[in-house]
């Protein structure tokens, strides 16, 4: 069975080289990264941990298995992509934006995390620094939800932020060079400012335009099927086997972005994938095109 899955993986490879390439010609890119044990058979060295690595737009999602953290993965994959990347900011990716043909995005949910994480620890007895940055990124929240329930193209959230977004991350990076000095360096607090002060540029850089997100959550809510998973197979065979396990989780994944039955969905690009001839033939299996033809999960109601 481990076989078939592993020649299934490899069946899919030009199908998601085909909406990686599709990705790419978007110009915002969500990336991040996640370890995952792997065994090597016939090895001495035992197992070791690699990292699967995925890239997320509105047009799709890829997995991509690496034996390594290292900056090369992401660098190999976007060589010849420009536009925004939204990271973690990961040291990594440093090597992506020597060019610049790409620009890097911070994650205002990352930097968030961490005031949030000390307010609760503390309650309602945190610190008044940590109470005031999370009202003001409250408000820069309110902003997106605002233009997401409303439409707002992308000219339209570009002209937004740059009227009301701007000024609270302009206020709140002057507010925290102030307070910087009063908060121990080495506290869970000084961290949570050093780190949104080191990162400011970028975390500001939303605002340029209308296509990039405020946060890197679409990258991590696609990542997180694989490391839900995890908890449960525990590691891959071999370096094959996380390849294929990358291949099969990319089309899953990007099936669910179209609210996609995936059962059909797979069935459906099995029984055509062997009779593509072109590189057309493999674009129309893709999600973005497979969901004319397929049923749909039902859409949730509050």
């Amino acid at each position: 069975m481990c076989r078939w899955m592993m020649k299934i993986g490899k069946m899919l490879e030009p199908l998601n080289k085909a909406m990686f390439a599709q990705m790419k010609s978007h110009g915002h890119m969500h990336v991040d990264e996640t370890p995952v044990t792997v065994l090597e058979n016939k090895s001495t060295k035992g197992s070791h941990s690699g990292y699967m690595w995925v890239y997320a737009n509105h047009h799709g999602v890829l997995y991509d298995y690496r034996p390594t953290r290292a900056g090369s993965g992401p660098m190999e994959m976007l060589d010849d992509y420009g536009g925004y990347v939204q990271t973690d900011r990961y040291s990594g990716y440093n090597a992506l934006f020597e060019s610049d043909k790409r620009i890097s995005v911070a994650c205002m949910a990352h930097a968030r995390r961490k005031f949030t994480d000390i307010q609760k620890a503390y309650g309602k007895s945190s610190n008044g620094i940590c109470n005031h940055v999370l009202k003001q990124m409250q408000e820069l929240y309110k902003i997106e939800s605002h233009a997401k329930k409303n439409n707002f193209s992308a000219d339209e959230i570009f002209q937004i932020r740059q009227a009301k977004a701007i000024p609270i991350v302009d206020d709140l990076h002057q507010y925290l060079l102030d307070n910087k000095n009063t908060v121990p360096p080495k506290s869970g607090l000084g961290k949570a400012i050093a780190y949104f002060l080191n990162h400011y540029q970028a975390l500001r850089r939303y605002t340029d335009s209308g296509i990039v997100s405020i946060d890197n959550n679409v990258a991590e809510r696609a990542i997180k099927p694989f490391a839900v998973g995890r908890k449960n197979w525990l590691f891959c065979g071999n370096t094959a086997g996380a390849i294929a396990a990358a291949n099969i989780y990319s089309l899953i994944e990007a099936a669910k972005m179209y609210n996609l039955k995936i059962f059909d969905y797979l069935k459906y690009v099995f029984e055509k994938l062997p009779n593509t001839h072109s590189q057309e033939d493999l674009i129309k299996l893709l999600p973005v095109h497979a969901q004319h033809y397929l049923p749909k999960m039902p859409v949730k109601t509050k």
